[in-house]
């Protein structure tokens, strides 16, 4: 039997979680499709998926349901983005852990939620700290 590989997390690992999620964070913030800008169709409450005043009930319900699905997808997007950049930034607050450890895999969960309260998670949002 093959020992098991061990995992190893170290601060080169780690920067470039935060450098992956700086870029999503980026993207995110960018995407021309919403908050009324240029792009293909906006991911908002103002999403139509046929022109708007239709009078044939069918046509009417796909401008209704358009429009609640551009809302939704603009609403968790919002909340999704909000959540990321509090999450990123507890990350970048975390980051001296590497002073005290060189790998993350080796040192105590307690150890670690002692010394960044910041990332213990919260009942109300699941998340670190807001």
């Amino acid at each position: 039997m093959e020992a098991a590989a061990r995992i190893a997390f170290d601060a080169t690992e780690y920067d470039k979680l935060l450098t992956v999620m700086g870029a999503l964070i980026n993207d995110m913030s960018d995407n021309p499709t919403r908050d009324g800008g240029i792009g293909p169709a906006p991911l908002d409450g103002s999403l139509l998926l046929q022109p708007d005043g239709q009078t044939w009930e069918p046509a009417v319900d796909l401008v209704s349901a358009g429009k609640a699905f551009g809302d939704a997808v603009h609403t968790n997007t919002s909340t999704l983005l909000h959540e990321l950049e509090a999450f990123h930034d507890a990350l970048c607050a975390a980051r001296g852990v590497f002073s005290k450890a060189g790998d993350l895999a080796r040192l105590s969960a307690e150890s670690f939620r002692s010394d960044y309260p910041m990332m213990a998670p919260d009942a109300a949002t699941n998340g670190g700290a807001q």
